[in-house]
């Protein structure tokens, strides 16, 4: 719930960027659209299949500066290594950046990532990885409205919330996010579709001696959304 509020402000915030749009100020402009994620999840113990997740996307441009937000949910059946069980996991994605573009085709980002997962294996496994990214990307439109993208962000000081059973615990995690793909600019009726492969993965500090909660997501991501 915490997140679809921050994702509805988004949302409204990208409204009144349209309505900045609409009346002339060339400065503006943004996109809202819609992305699937199909992930291979994977841990140290676990692995995790899903048909997909989803969820809506915005950013708001001024001039230079793009505010930025896409949110996934979804479900994923989880196997634990050496077990035939499987068990429900949901999982929620939030990224939000704000970026700054240089050299008309680059562009420099600080952001917030979120996870937040849980299922139910005989006792209740809750939790949450969060903290700051920055990064680097790159986009290019031909002329014949074809494009092509590429990101990377590195998380230096993550938070690892962990709550197994009984046990309430948090770690500290570094994490990367790389993302690359292909797309295509309707210009006629203001689209955009994209399509490229995303890899994150979350490495607990290996002082903590909890290796075992290593986290790697990675698969392809696809894109549709309304640009103005």
């Amino acid at each position: 719930m915490r997140n679809l509020l921050v994702f509805t402000m988004i949302i409204a915030c990208s409204v009144f960027s349209l309505i900045h749009t609409a009346y002339g100020a060339e400065d503006w402009g943004g996109n809202l659209g819609v992305a699937y994620w199909k992930p291979d999840w994977e841990r140290a113990s676990t692995d995790g299949e899903t048909s997909g997740i989803w969820g809506p996307t915005a950013s708001i441009r001024y001039k230079n500066l793009i505010v930025s937000a896409q949110y996934f949910t979804g479900e994923f059946d989880i196997t634990v290594d050496g077990g035939s069980t499987e068990y429900t996991a949901d999982r929620t994605d939030l990224d939000i950046a704000v970026s700054y573009r240089f050299m008309r085709y680059f562009y420099a980002t600080v952001g917030y990532k979120l996870i937040e997962f849980d299922w139910d294996a005989g006792y209740t496994i809750d939790a949450e990885i969060s903290g700051v990214a920055v990064g680097l990307g790159t986009a290019y439109t031909y002329p014949s409205g074809f494009l092509i993208y590429g990101s990377g962000a590195y998380m230096p000081d993550l938070e690892y919330k962990w709550n197994f059973g009984s046990l309430e615990t948090s770690f500290d995690t570094t994490g990367i996010t790389l993302e690359a793909g292909v797309g295509y600019l309707l210009r006629s009726a203001n689209l955009t579709g994209r399509l490229g492969y995303r890899y994150q993965d979350f490495s607990v500090d290996e002082d903590e001696g909890f290796g075992n909660l290593d986290d790697e997501s990675k698969g392809v991501r696809a894109e549709i959304s309304f640009f103005f």
